[in-house]
């Protein structure tokens, strides 16, 4: 099997779209009372920031036997605030990384997050960053395996 990375296109708002339900559903089953339940999770106007932003930047990963999109990443350049006590920084933020169900534990993830790295260099980030949910249990021990360690935790009382 050949598998590439490239650069997103507007024609591949759907299959990109297909595959960030995969990924809703996981956050909308284990978090109902944060995620809506919909089939079209990422909006048009969201995708067209990422495609044609200057600081953003959209790749897919694309089973080429195929010609089957199995996976895309979402990021964008990030600053520190510009204030005393923060070290200044430039960070290659990872708003979403998504690998088609099917295709996982098969180095698809592994390819985009080597690829963002790569990205993160060429444009001299100090690093690269993201978000994970804790229920995601297999995205954090992926993450691990890449090398990522743990920043900071985001905490909760909800109050309903």
């Amino acid at each position: 099997m050949g598998y590439i990375v490239r650069k997103a296109t507007k024609n591949d708002f759907e299959q990109i779209n297909r595959l960030g339900a995969q990924l809703h559903e996981l956050h909308s089953t284990n978090r109902s009372d944060l995620y809506a339940i919909t089939n079209n999770p990422i909006e048009w106007e969201y995708f067209m920031n990422f495609l044609e932003g200057e600081t953003t930047y959209l790749y897919v990963a694309v089973d080429t036997d195929k010609n089957k999109l199995i996976g895309h990443t979402f990021l964008r350049e990030e600053h520190t605030p510009d204030i005393p006590v923060l070290v200044p920084r430039k960070i290659l933020y990872m708003n979403i990384l998504c690998v088609d169900d099917t295709y996982r534990g098969k180095g698809i993830g592994r390819l985009l997050f080597d690829y963002t790295k790569q990205l993160a260099k060429e444009i001299k980030a100090d690093a690269v960053e993201l978000d994970v949910s804790s229920f995601n249990v297999n995205a954090v021990k992926f993450y691990e395996s890449l090398g990522l360690t743990e920043k900071s935790k985001r905490m909760e009382l909800p109050l309903y």
